[in-house]
């Protein structure tokens, strides 16, 4: 495992691509609005990726999803609600980070009840999913939970809008006495299966709505060279060697003393 990631590392530093190297695919829902759609070149979120999905539907399955490459996936998109009540919004109030493509990721999404997302098919051993969720209802007794069934985060607005978020803030509470405090929040699930379900609820206070504006998978896959890649690194290592050959030749020279 150390060689592999020594390999990737060299990889790098020579400038080669290296297969299965932090893949991103990620997932918008527009709240049913195009003008809540992000361009192919935009990098919304935490970690940066292009190409990300819009999702102008509040219920669907089995929707294959693209990676930040642009190139078709193995992952399939379910979404809805377990009580059967999706609902969509495209006009929450729009954070003021840094990231316009960020902003535009939280002013459109699914508000229902009892939400859930289902990935299914994910080839990678290890992977993280950033779940885009927070509150915005300027009420800081409303308290809201996102799980994976393993996991649950607690988190309220801290009576904020969305439009007072500068920056996304990472929910770290798994109790429900101390929920994170904070309007524009975002959540991380470190997965290894093959399939998970993310539920976005009212839970706590009896809060009906449960925003959630977008996902992001992320392959944390230790990287390994292809053959092709093994070429690439041999000949740029070489090439470096050489390089660095001449220039030992020629500085030599420079300096050799004088015959007498």
């Amino acid at each position: 495992m150390e060689r592999k990631k020594i390999l990737a590392i060299v990889a790098l530093a020579l400038g080669v691509p290296v297969a299965g190297m932090a893949e991103i695919v990620g997932v918008n829902f527009t709240g049913g609005s195009s003008n809540n759609a992000l361009a192919s070149t935009d990098q919304p979120g935490v970690v940066a990726g292009a190409n990300w999905n819009n999702v102008g539907n509040a219920t669907g399955s089995n929707l294959v999803l693209n990676n930040s490459l642009g190139q078709a996936t193995t992952i399939n998109l379910t979404w809805g609600s377990s009580t059967g009540r999706p609902l969509q919004y495209a006009g929450f109030d729009t954070p003021a980070t840094a990231n316009t493509a960020t902003n535009k990721l939280y002013t459109g999404g699914i508000d229902g009840d009892h939400t859930f997302v289902t990935l299914t098919n994910i080839t990678y051993s290890s992977y993280d999913v950033y779940v885009y969720a927070s509150i915005d209802d300027n009420n800081p007794s409303d308290v809201m939970t996102v799980s994976d069934g393993t996991t649950t985060y607690y988190l309220t607005d801290d009576g904020k809008l969305l439009n007072q978020a500068t920056s996304l803030v990472r929910t770290t509470s798994t109790n429900a006495g101390s929920p994170t405090s904070a309007p524009g929040q975002y959540q991380v699930f470190h997965e290894t299966s093959s399939s998970v379900t993310l539920s976005v609820c009212c839970g706590v206070s009896n809060q009906f709505s449960a925003n959630l504006f977008g996902v992001e998978v992320v392959n944390t896959t230790a990287a390994t060279p292809e053959p092709g890649t093994w070429v690439m690194m041999i000949s740029g290592l070489a090439v470096t060697g050489l390089g660095r050959m001449k220039r030992r030749s020629f500085s030599a020279g420079l300096h050799k003393p004088a015959c007498s």
